[in-house]
């Protein structure tokens, strides 16, 4: 429930989301090389997605690819239209800033997220799995989570540390890294898993125990949950902390809304505060480590990680920070490099489908489609790639219907698997909304080695089979 003060509130700051989101779309509209009225529908069917991810039907994945796709297109062109003339960080290809390339890029993007736009309507026609209530719930580990729910928290947190030094001292898994160490057993597998989304999916299943028992999250629950992400994060070099940080607390927020719970906005104000502040330190860290390792070639250890060390490489810290929330989002460039490339066609996309990965060797993007900035990197210790995105990696055979119809099933795929992790928690909001979180964003990234996703779906499978086992067992054991 939320008080008509507050409802005002968010509903005025929605107008000014919206009529600001129109200005901007005027401006570029204007600015823009070519049809003023196409940028336009553009603008309208970028903005129209990400809606559609905040109505009262609306699954995770929907919220999430609606974001990233949001980010990655309109706001970065718009903005580098605007204010910087059409210029990129990133590899464009052959494209130029001229009215007939721009115009079949907009075309292309249009049809691209339509596609997921009708998968969006037709699926709220027929199924919307929230309002299925499932005959088994997650009352059955209650008992167990009520007598050891603080060593529970309390083992995550130290687990969490745990895998995260390992994972650094050993170099198992970094953004951008070759491995340093290979551990027998598969182990890398799992200390990758653990890193990405596995203490992820522990602190989702943890708050759903803590929200049936006590019907709301505790302070100490919350710092523990959004500290793993933290710890996580900052272990494989990654930036991307805001990700499974704001799954869970997205969770949360539609937990409280379809069970109609009031919210407590200082538990709320609390939550966006420390995450702020985790989310800000992480960049900063990451950035640091990334300069140290990448360019110095410095093995990090956490000795180094002084409040000295990190204050004398203070304007290093800053290096591409006040870029990194427009320009990190993939989707723009990968499309122009995409549209503009002269070979376009069914080969093209079954040697991109074909693509392995070999050490010292660029991906087929890097390779085939951009004159790539990697191209004289050290490739045997580092692996530097530049990604398209699914919209880019569909039109390679240069069929917008293809487009559509792959955009469609791509929203097919993540409404199924963000469906089965709601199944397989006993209704996990929290789960589900982690799930939607990673599918939304491995096709928000698609295009590297795309045969290999199945590793990625196949560990996600894993990791809910995992849960549905566990709380299956605990159900047995009370019966």
């Amino acid at each position: 429930m939320i008080d008509n003060k507050f409802r005002g509130a968010i509903k005025i700051l929605i107008y000014l989301f919206f009529i600001a989101v129109a200005v901007v779309s005027s401006v570029a509209a204007y600015m823009y090389p070519g049809s003023w009225i196409l940028y336009m529908v553009f603008s309208f069917v970028s903005t129209y997605l990400l809606y559609l991810g905040f109505r009262r039907d609306h699954i995770f994945f929907d919220s999430f690819i609606g974001v990233f796709l949001w980010l990655g297109f309109w706001l970065k062109m718009s903005v580098r239209i605007i204010y910087l003339d059409s210029q990129y960080l990133e590899e464009v290809g052959h494209f130029t800033v001229e009215k007939a390339p721009y115009e079949n890029l907009l075309l292309v993007i249009i049809v691209a997220k339509l596609g997921l736009i009708v998968f969006n309507h037709i699926r709220r026609k027929v199924f919307f799995y929230k309002k299925k209530l499932l005959e088994a719930d997650q009352t059955s580990f209650l008992p167990f989570y009520s007598k050891y729910r603080v060593y529970l928290w309390s083992c995550l947190i130290i687990a969490s540390i745990g895998w995260a030094w390992f994972n650094l001292y050993f170099g198992i898994y970094q953004r951008g890294m070759i491995p340093s160490t290979i551990l027998p057993f598969g182990m890398n597998g799992i200390i990758k898993w653990l890193v990405l989304f596995g203490g992820a999916s522990v602190s989702a299943m943890l708050i759903s125990f803590e929200i049936k028992l006590k019907k709301e999250v505790s302070y100490f629950c919350i710092i523990l949950a959004i500290l793993e992400t933290f710890i996580s994060s900052v272990s494989m070099f990654s930036r991307g902390m805001i990700l499974n940080s704001s799954a869970l607390i997205f969770g949360g927020i539609e937990d409280n809304r379809f069970l109609n719970k009031p919210v407590n906005f200082k538990k709320l104000l609390f939550t966006c505060l420390l995450f702020v502040a985790l989310f800000g330190s992480s960049v900063y860290v990451v950035n640091y480590l990334r300069h140290n390792t990448y360019i110095n070639s410095k093995r990090i250890s956490l000795s180094s990680l002084t409040s000295a060390n990190v204050a004398k490489n203070f304007e290093v810290l800053n290096e591409g920070v006040s870029l990194l929330f427009l320009d990190r989002w993939v989707g723009a460039e990968a499309a122009m490099a995409t549209t503009s490339h002269p070979d376009l066609g069914w080969d093209l996309f079954k040697e991109a489908l074909s693509d392995s990965y070999e050490r010292g060797k660029l991906g087929f993007y890097d390779r085939v489609m951009i004159n790539s900035q990697y191209r004289h990197a050290n490739l045997m210790k580092n692996n530097f790639i530049s990604i398209p995105g699914a919209v880019s990696f569909f039109y390679y055979p240069g069929s917008k219907l293809f487009l559509f119809f792959a955009m469609f099933c791509i929203g097919g795929i993540g409404f199924l698997f963000e469906w089965i992790a709601f199944r397989a928690s006993y209704g996990s909001l929290f789960m589900s909304s982690l799930v939607g979180q990673i599918v939304a964003y491995r096709f928000s990234h698609f295009g590297y080695v795309p045969k290999q996703s199945y590793l990625l779906f196949g560990t996600l499978l894993a990791n809910m089979l995992i849960v549905f086992v566990l709380l299956r067992l605990f159900n047995k054991l009370k019966k």
